[in-house]
């Protein structure tokens, strides 16, 4: 086999040893999960109208 029918095979087993993919894959999750919940902690509490809303807290 020439190096280059071992590509992919080389690039397997390198991610299976380093994870170097799925770091940048959970790293890009973990971004964008604390770009959302800083979105979601601007805007406040996410209600449902189960409960009402204390007067002190209408706007």
């Amino acid at each position: 086999m020439t190096p280059r029918e071992c590509a992919a095979q080389r690039d397997d087993y390198l991610e299976c040893v380093h994870r170097t993919k799925e770091k940048a894959r959970h790293a890009a999750i973990q971004a964008e999960y604390e770009t959302t919940a800083g979105a979601a902690g601007r805007r406040g509490p996410t209600r449902v109208g189960l409960v009402p809303t204390p007067p002190s807290e209408t706007k």
